[in-house]
Parts: structure tokens; C-alpha cells; sequence
């Protein structure tokens, strides 16, 4: 016989080339060797890299930014225009010609020379096989090799089976009739069904109790986690917030005033108020917030805030702690505060507060701590956590269209009245407020990717979305006036923004203003109609009030316009009133 040797997996003759691997070796920095004990490296005698792997690295190609062709002003250090407790909803307005990056896939960085394995999704360095990315059947070029090859893998897979059969009767005898966990399993629900008289119960009866009666309070907190960031424990019962009210009250809570318990907050709306503790002559302040669609009692809310002061606790007889009871409120200090949650992520004064997840983005899911300067015991502890509860259901939208949106009549003509509300857009003249539908029929379309006009809009909520038409954007406050949600396409908007570009025409107009006109006429026509304004100097912005003698006007009845004094421009124009709505 010759000396010729076979590869017992492929049944192919090996060479001396085949000893030896052609594609270049790269190694990665830090890396380490991937061994599996006791296994032989596979080989396919003769088989190329996968895909372009070993080939010459690929230079990257500098990417270009993306670029708005007509970018939007921004006011510098720009005061929000709607009230921030207005419970409006904010939606990033889309600029044409921008690129979205909402719902943008991560990229996987590129690594020069290195090509993406197909399945794996990881870039793969030249001069490494990867599993994932090769394909296809190999067939052996004889059939002398093809029936070594099968006898070969059928010894082998003879073997796999015995070794299974094995080890699945080792495993079989090991467990013993009086397994540990079925004694504790058992003597458990032995001991348990006996009754008093040491007589079983009547499984009949067993059988007949509902599931209902199996299942914790409907707003019962299920699995409280005590070591939750947002769980604490008065007086060894555990809450964690948000909860519903009704769970506080059904466990001996008392609205300090009865009257906010029937307080109607709209979606989104929050209320501040007081909840007297079992029956003692003690409160604690909380807030109240509506998750619903619809408007609710703050009775039938969420409570998604509370705050504890050590005397009040301590005049009590009150425990209030956290963390499973390492931290307690006048008693704690700030070394036992960070021994458990580290490094505060805002430091003022002496409080502490952490954010979730250590991220200062989540503003409304804290916890903050205040010590006493003289004693250094912790004084206030303040949990908040605004956060929806995962399976909370929003109630029902109805689709039809509020009456009151039918009470709406456009203007005959513009007018000369600058405080009427009245405006111009392509051609047309409107009023606020003013049906979203009218824009809509008139040519506007939604341009907010995350919202349309089969959206829901809750009760007294506010939405902000962009529209647009050709080349011209606006920006405009939705709001729903009823107690009930509706679609977005049946809401009104009561707050008009338009900012002025030279990479963007705009037609809009009001009475005596338009965005042709520069600072210096404006102001000239004010002061010649004697309307009142007040000029912020540090931001070059002008807002009036549509009623002068309302000295407490919010920001939803007026105008606020950006100017730049140097270029003697009008920068943008906001527009906003509710008018008869609020009537």
C-alpha cells in the first residue's frame, strides 16, 4: 500500500501544501485563543478563505455628514413657548431635507480590511474562517472516498448514541422516589389541606373556588421588589411607585382634603396634594397623575410621587426606610446613602439625587435624598417615578368628531386688528383656533413621523407636529378640549410657529406683520397702534398678550417674535390663542 494519508472527515488525500494555511494571520489585540479541550482543528484540505477573507484590505471612504440644505433657525437659549405644565406632548418637528434618526438602526463599525460575515452581522478580519458564513455541500470526488466517508461517519455517529444513552441513564438513577424537593413539595401540601379537626377538606369544594379568588387585588402590587430603586417600606408594608391610588386608600390612606379625591385631571395631567397616613395626624405630600386617555378622578390616578420629612415621621411613631430597610429616614446619613447607590448623579447643597439607570435624562424617575445641616441625619426623602406601567390600558378612542371643533368660522377677510388672531397662510385666511381638518383639506399634510391623523389625542391633552405643503413648515400646538380622546385629525390647534429662513419662502401673515417685514417696521407699527409689548433684550424676542388687560395672561394667548436686531430681520413668528375654547 502507499503511504498516501486520508482526511477522515472529507475522505480526501492530503498533500504536504494542504499541511500548511495560506491566508495571512492577523491577530487582534487582547484577544484570546479560542480552545475547546480536548478537540482537533478542522480542516478542509484545499478550500479557499470564506468570502474575500486574506484578500487586500479595503480602504475606507470617509463618509460625508448629512446636511439640511434649508436649515431652521434656532433661538439661542430659546424659553420654551408652551407652558411646561400644560401636559403637552413633545414631538421632534421634521425639517425637509433633514434625515430622520428616529427608529435608525445601529451601524456596526467597519474594520478596515475586514468583511461582514453574512448571518453574523460582525465584521470578520481577514485570515479568519468564520462557520456563519460558508455555504453550500461538499461532495467527495470518488465514490471509493464516499463510502470510506460513510462508514467513518457512521462509526461515529454509532458512538454519539451510546454515549447519550449513557449518560441519560446515569442522570435517571441518580434521582431517588424521595427527592428533597418532592418531600418538601409534598409534606407542604399535606400539612397545609388539613383543617382543624385534622379532617381533609372537601376536594369538591377545592375544585369549585374561582380563579378570581386566587388572584391579588386588582391594583395590589404584585412582586414588590424591596430593593426597587422606587419601592419603600412604612411601617413594614412595602409599596412602590407608581401605584394607583385606590391602592393607598384601600390600605387606610385618607386624601388630606376630600375634595381632591374628585379632582378631574386630563391625559398627562398632574395634581399636588396630601394623603393623611392611616388615620394618625400625619401627611405626606404626593403627586397624582392621569395615564388614561380620558379624563379621570385624581382618585382613580396614579400616585407617582411622594416625599417623607423625618419630624413629621418621628411626632408619628412612623418608619419610613428603603433598600430593605438599610436606609430609614432620621436616622440615615449620606455615607449610607452612597455605600448602596454609589456616587450621587446631581449634587446640590448636600443632596443627593440618582436618576435611573444613572441616566440625567430621566428626570422624572429619581430618587433624592436631603440631610440635616446640623446632624447630618437624612431629613427628606423624595421618590418620583412618572413611568407608565407596562400593562396599563389607556381606555378607548372614539372616532367622531367633537362638537365643539363644528363651531369654528373662518374670517371674511385678514383685517387690520394685529391682537384678533387672525392669520394668512397660502392664500387662505384662518383663526385660532382653528380645526387641524381645515389645513388638512387646504393642502397640509402631517409631516411628525410618530404621528398621523388616526393618532389618539387624549383629554385636555397637547401635541405638538409639524406640518408642511411645497416647500413652506409650520409648527403648530394640537389640543383636545373634552374629557374624551379623540383622533388627532378631529383636534384643534391653538398655537401657530413659523420660522424664517432665506432657504425657505413663507407666506404667513397676520395683521400688520409678516415675515418680509424687518424689526425696525415692526416695532414702528406697534407703537403707532399703541399695543403693549414687552422686549427681552437678552434673547431679542417681543411678546404680547392678544387681551392687554389681562396682567395674567399665560403663554397660550399672545405672540412671542424673535427678531435680530443687528440684521434689523424677523427671525420667527409665534401665534398662539384658545379663544372661545376656553369659554
Amino acid at each position: 500500500m502507499s503511504g498516501q494519508q486520508f482526511d477522515p472527515i472529507t475522505g480526501q488525500p492530503i498533500t504536504p501544501q494542504d499541511a500548511t494555511n495560506s491566508a495571512p494571520n492577523t491577530t487582534i489585540p487582547g484577544a484570546q485563543p479560542f480552545n475547546i479541550p480536548g478537540a482537533q482543528p478542522i480542516n478542509i484540505p484545499g478550500a479557499q478563505p470564506v468570502g474575500n477573507a486574506g484578500t487586500r484590505p479595503v480602504n475606507p471612504v470617509p463618509v460625508q455628514p448629512v446636511t439640511n440644505p434649508n436649515p431652521t433657525p434656532v433661538q439661542p437659549a430659546q424659553p420654551v413657548f408652551t407652558n411646561p405644565n400644560a401636559s403637552a406632548t413633545p414631538v421632534q418637528p421634521v425639517i425637509p431635507g433633514a434625515q430622520p434618526n428616529a427608529g435608525a438602526t445601529p451601524v456596526q463599525p467597519v474594520i478596515p480590511g475586514a468583511q461582514q460575515a453574512a448571518n453574523a452581522g460582525q465584521p470578520v478580519v481577514p485570515g479568519m474562517t468564520t462557520i456563519a458564513s460558508y455555504s453550500g455541500t461538499y461532495s467527495p470526488k470518488n465514490p471509493a472516498d464516499k463510502k470510506k466517508l460513510m462508514i467513518i461517519g457512521g462509526g461515529i455517529a454509532a458512538a454519539l448514541i451510546l454515549i447519550v444513552a449513557i449518560i441519560a441513564f446515569s442522570l435517571g438513577s441518580d434521582k431517588k422516589p424521595n427527592d428533597p424537593i418532592d418531600i418538601a413539595s409534598t409534606k407542604s401540601s399535606d400539612e397545609d389541606a388539613n383543617t382543624p379537626d385534622g379532617k381533609k377538606p372537601d376536594d369538591s369544594a377545592k375544585d369549585k373556588s374561582s380563579d378570581e379568588d386566587k388572584k391579588p387585588a386588582a391594583n395590589a402590587p404584585a412582586n414588590i421588589d424591596s430593593s426597587s430603586m422606587f419601592a419603600f417600606t412604612v411601617d413594614g408594608e412595602t409599596y412602590s411607585l407608581p401605584l394607583p391610588v385606590s391602592y393607598f386608600l384601600e390600605h387606610g390612606w385618607t386624601f388630606h382634603d376630600e375634595a381632591d379625591a374628585n379632582e378631574l385631571l386630563g391625559t398627562n395631567s398632574m395634581t399636588y396634594t396630601s394623603l393623611d397616613y392611616k388615620g394618625k395626624n400625619a401627611y405626606f405630600s404626593v403627586s397624582i397623575q392621569n395615564y388614561s386617555y380620558n379624563a379621570c378622578e385624581a382618585k382613580d390616578c396614579y400616585v407617582t410621587e411622594v416625599s417623607f420629612y423625618s419630624r413629621t415621621l418621628e411626632q408619628n411613631g412612623i418608619e419610613v426606610s428603603i433598600q430593605n430597610g438599610q436606609i430609614v429616614v432620621g436616622k440615615s446619613k449620606s455615607e449610607d446613602v452612597t455605600a448602596i447607590f454609589g456616587n450621587p448623579d446631581h449634587e446640590y447643597k448636600g443632596t443627593l439625587t440618582y436618576y435611573k439607570d444613572h441616566d440625567d435624562m430621566n428626570v422624572f424617575n429619581t430618587i433624592t435624598f436631603s440631610f440635616d445641616d446640623s446632624t447630618g441625619v437624612l431629613e427628606n426623602l423624595t421618590i418620583t417615578n412618572e413611568e407608565i406601567p407596562e400593562d396599563f390600558d389607556k381606555g378607548e378612542v372614539s372616532d367622531a368628531v367633537p362638537d365643539y371643533v363644528n363651531q369654528y368660522k373662518d374670517p371674511s377677510s385678514l383685517g387690520d386688528d394685529f391682537l384678533s388672531g387672525n392669520f394668512q397662510l397660502g392664500g387662505k385666511v384662518y383663526n385660532l383656533p382653528v380645526p387641524l381638518q381645515k389645513l388638512l383639506d387646504d393642502g397640509w399634510s402631517i409631516a411628525s413621523s410618530n404621528v398621523a391623523g388616526d393618532s389618539p389625542i387624549g383629554a385636555e391633552e397637547q401635541i405638538s407636529i409639524a406640518l408642511s405643503k411645497d416647500d413652506q413648515s409650520i409648527y403648530v400646538m394640537l389640543y383636545n378640549k373634552g374629557n374624551s380622546a379623540t383622533l388627532v385629525k378631529n383636534s384643534m390647534i391653538t398655537e401657530i410657529s413659523v420660522y424664517i429662513s432665506p432657504y425657505r419662502e413663507s407666506d404667513f401673515e397676520v395683521p400688520g406683520l409678516s415675515t418680509k417685514s424687518s424689526n425696525s417696521d415692526f416695532k414702528a407699527m406697534l407703537d403707532s397702534k399703541g399695543i403693549k409689548y414687552e422686549y427681552k433684550d437678552e434673547y431679542e424676542y417681543y411678546r404680547i398678550n392678544l387681551d392687554p388687560d389681562d396682567e395674567n395672561a399665560d403663554y397660550h394667548n399672545g405672540y412671542r417674535i424673535y427678531v435680530d436686531s443687528k440684521e434689523n430681520t424677523i427671525e420667527s413668528i409665534s401665534l398662539s390663542r384658545k379663544g372661545w375654547l376656553e369659554d
